[in-house]
């Protein structure tokens, strides 16, 4: 089983947003299952040549396979889609910000793994998850003036390098 969270599940995302989704197994797997199915998929991946950089974190609580994807690469060579793409790639506007093309322009994808079984702590992660996009899908729903003020938090401080979670960056250690 597949699902989306996140700012794209939710509808906040900005164009710099990772996409998230969880890969849900309900079947029980070892650690070790898990891991050499994560390590055989970022092989895949990496043998399609499609994408920029693959990373595998299986010793995270919840493993993950973090993904960059340059569009150029997955675009058809003369679409519209990449004359657009190309054409924002030579923007002065990057040069007015402290954040680079790159990390706008390029789409990173988190995939995450959860077992679904009730003896594994993930489960209860994964509910966590769900509670939280659920929570936030009504809050919006019953507040959708909050939306605008988020992305503009996001954008501010996606500007100031504080967002950063695709690699790993933690700023608010004291």
């Amino acid at each position: 089983m597949i699902d989306l969270y996140g700012s794209f599940a939710t509808d906040l995302s900005i164009e710099s947003s990772d996409i998230d989704i969880t890969i849900k197994f309900e079947e029980e797997k070892t650690e070790s299952q898990i891991k050499e199915k994560i390590e055989r998929l970022c092989v895949s991946f990496n043998n399609l040549k499609l994408f920029d950089n693959v990373i595998a974190i299986t010793t995270a609580s919840v493993p993950v396979i973090k993904i960059l994807i340059d569009p150029s690469n997955i675009l058809e060579e003369n679409s519209e889609e990449i004359k657009i793409y190309n054409s924002l790639k030579n923007l002065d506007l990057f040069k007015n910000y402290k954040f680079d093309e790159d990390e706008l322009l390029k789409v990173k994808v988190d995939l995450t793994f959860i077992q679904l079984n009730h003896s594994n702590k993930n489960c209860n992660r994964y509910q966590s998850t769900k509670n939280s996009l659920d929570w936030a899908k009504k809050s919006l729903s019953i507040h959708p003036e909050i939306k605008p003020i988020i992305h503009v938090l996001k954008r501010y401080l996606q500007i100031k390098k504080l967002n950063s979670s695709f690699n790993g960056k933690n700023y608010f250690n004291f």
